[in-house]
């Protein structure tokens, strides 16, 4: 553990310590030149020449004084402690070497059972100590100098009281020795008062006789205002009948101005008719511009409906090509299974052969996604024409061969594909493709 400086502050002295150093003074603010104020502004003080406090101001001086021994009490035992602590654990701070004999020594030392401090050492703190208490000691002997100064300025400045409390006391003396100039002067206001009396009720008699004048002149003015109100009643009487005639002309003007107000309500009557016809023009003008809305979009609705069918119809179209295909291919397959059950030399009959054209039909329908090998396959009888017969395959398409119905199976199969062939040659007729105008496409809309 390092060595950490430890400084200890006694506030009441303003001594500041330095563990295992020399004490250091700094200038710390001294609480007795806090007395030195409270005593001045004290006004307890006796008139007697000996000095003498009061009790607030010795319970002051006693507590710095119990302040101070405590704070000494307190920098004793931090030094001593600090001191203790610094010869116990200076070992930590070195670093550990054991080929030192004196730190074997220590060690030595510390682990034996004895006293752990040797005597150097206290003797070192025991100065240390004492060094402490002179220059305790020397503060408060300060402090001491310090008090009785500020016992004396307190001792002169009761002295200016004294003396001023003398002056003041023959000034009273002075002011009761003018008291008889002071009533000679009352005496001489009062002469003067009354004087001012006199004058004044002489001058509420004239105020009493101008008082009479004035009220003559007020009864002279109230006869004035009566001849006044008197002609003005006869100008009231003139303007009254002035107003009549004038109320009787208003009403004539009120009149013409009403049947003139009829005439301008007839005119806007007018004017509102016209506007409602207006207002009816433009109403009728927007249903029909929402009626042709409508019909366009009617139009533009068929029209879809119209090109929605034309696809439908071209779809009907090729199905029906496919279909047609297909019809071919199983007619030529069934051609093939006849001529594939008349062998040679039975009943003298030949095997059909195949047109040229149906030599160039493809075999594979794309629509159902079967060959047309599979279903000569299916086809393809088990016997012979003098065995049993076969029973009928699943597709639909040919039916069992007996031995007696080999020659004319071919002729039963044409005239189906025939009326078939027709059916849809009809229903192509009778599919009529869209109308559509020169330079439009099938969407309404006209080539660019």
């Amino acid at each position: 553990m390092d060595k950490m400086a430890r400084v200890v502050i006694d506030k009441s002295n303003g001594v500041s310590k330095d563990v295992g150093d020399v004490p250091v003074l700094k200038p710390v603010m001294n609480n007795y030149e806090m007395l030195d104020k409270a005593s001045t502004s004290s006004s307890t003080l006796k008139r007697n020449p000996k000095m003498e406090l009061n009790k607030p101001d010795l319970l002051k001086l006693l507590s710095y004084l119990e302040g101070e021994l405590q704070a000494r009490d307190v920098v004793i035992a931090t030094l001593k402690s600090e001191r203790v602590k610094h010869l116990l654990y200076q070992t930590r701070t070195r670093p550990d070497s054991n080929n030192d004999p004196i730190m074997a020594l220590q060690r030595d030392s510390l682990a034996a059972s004895g006293p752990r401090i040797n005597e150097a050492q206290i003797c070192s703190l025991a100065d240390h100590q004492v060094s402490s208490l002179e220059n305790l000691v020397t503060q408060q002997r300060k402090a001491q100098i310090r008090i009785a100064r500020v016992l004396k300025e307190a001792e002169t400045r009761h002295r200016h009281v004294v003396t001023e409390l003398i002056e003041e006391k023959k000034k009273r003396e002075f002011d009761t020795a003018q008291g008889d100039d002071i009533t000679y002067g009352l005496e001489k206001e009062r002469s003067r008062l009354k004087q001012e009396l006199v004058s004044e009720k002489i001058a509420k008699k004239k105020l009493e006789k101008d008082l009479k004048k004035s009220t003559d002149q007020l009864e002279e003015e109230r006869n004035r205002t009566k001849q006044m109100v008197l002609f003005l009643l006869a100008e009231r009487k003139k303007i009254l009948s002035k107003y009549i005639e004038e109320r009787k002309r208003s009403e004539d003007l009120a009149q013409i101005l009403s049947e003139e107000k009829s005439r301008v309500d007839s005119m806007a009557e007018g004017l509102e008719e016209e506007s409602k016809k207006s207002l009816q023009m433009e109403a009728e003008l927007e249903k029909q511009l929402a009626h042709f809305d409508t019909e366009t979009q009617q139009m533009k609705a068929a029209l879809s409906k119209e090109e929605k069918r034309c696809k439908e119809i071209e779809a009907e179209l090729e199905k029906t090509k496919a279909e047609m295909a297909n019809l071919q291919m199983l007619l030529l397959s069934s051609l093939e299974v006849n001529g594939m059950m008349q062998q040679p030399g039975t009943n003298g009959i030949k095997p059909p052969q195949g047109s040229p054209k149906a030599a160039g039909v493809n075999m594979w329908v794309p629509e159902y996604g079967t060959p047309m090998s599979s279903v000569a396959k299916v086809v393809q009888p088990t016997a012979t024409v003098s065995s049993v017969p076969v029973a009928a395959p699943t597709t639909g398409i040919a039916r069992s061969v007996n031995s007696g119905q080999a020659v004319s199976q071919p002729n039963q199969i044409q005239p189906q594909l025939q009326q078939q062939l027709q059916q849809q040659q009809q229903l192509y007729k009778n599919v009529t493709p869209p109308s559509i105008a020169p330079g439009q496409n099938m969407m309404g809309l006209r080539n660019t």
